[in-house]
């Protein structure tokens, strides 16, 4: 925030309320799990968008994302 506040000139009252914002918008547990992948990919197939996705077990080390995120706290 330090930095949008010296690159921008945006006011304390401006900054304050775009953390509050920020703070809400990360999730608790950042990492997908996979019934929210295959209702992604329900979706987008249904939609029209692809016509198959590889398995969750494919495209997401699950292991290594929670160890990465482990203490991880967003500080904006």
């Amino acid at each position: 925030m330090q930095i949008l506040q010296k690159d921008t000139q945006v006011d304390d009252k401006t900054i304050a309320a775009d953390k509050e914002v920020l703070q809400h918008a990360y999730p608790a547990t950042p990492v997908a799990d996979e019934h929210a992948y295959d209702v992604v990919v329900a979706f987008d197939i249904k939609a029209g968008l692809i016509t198959s996705a590889p398995p969750y077990q494919q495209l997401v080390d699950n292991q290594t994302a929670v160890q990465a995120l482990q203490g991880f706290r967003p500080s904006v």
